[in-house]
C-alpha cells in the first residue's frame, strides 16, 4: 500500500496497522487532487539520512486538536478541514481502544 511506503519514506516509521480517517480535496492553481489521511500504530521508528518531502518525524504529546491550533503550525494545519480530520482521527482511535 502506498501509505506504508510514504510513512516509511517521510518519517522512518513502519506501521503495525493503518486506519483510514478521511479523504480531502486539494484545489490548486494547476490541478485538483485528493489526499487520503490515515492514523497508524507504529511498530518501529528508524532514523533515516533523507526524509524526502519532510524534515522527518516530530513526536509530540498532548491533545491533537489543541496541538494543531498552535500558531507555530501553518495555516493549513489550523484550518477547519484539518480540525475535522483531527476530530475524526481521535474518534477512530477511541473506538479502536488506542486512546483512552
Amino acid at each position: 500500500m502506498a501509505a506504508h511506503r510514504e510513512l516509511l519514506e517521510e518519517t522512518g516509521a513502519r506501521a503495525e496497522e493503518l486506519y483510514f480517517v478521511a479523504d480531502y480535496l486539494v484545489e490548486g492553481k494547476e490541478r485538483t487532487f485528493t489526499k487520503r489521511v490515515f492514523c497508524a500504530e507504529i511498530a518501529t521508528l528508524e532514523e533515516r539520512t533523507n526524509y524526502l518531502e519532510t524534515n522527518g518525524p516530530l513526536l509530540l504529546g498532548g491533545e491533537l486538536q489543541k496541538l494543531i491550533r498552535q500558531p507555530e503550525y501553518s495555516f493549513f494545519m489550523r484550518d477547519a478541514g484539518m480540525q475535522f480530520i483531527a476530530e475524526a482521527a481521535v474518534r477512530l482511535l477511541l473506538e479502536k481502544g488506542i486512546l483512552e
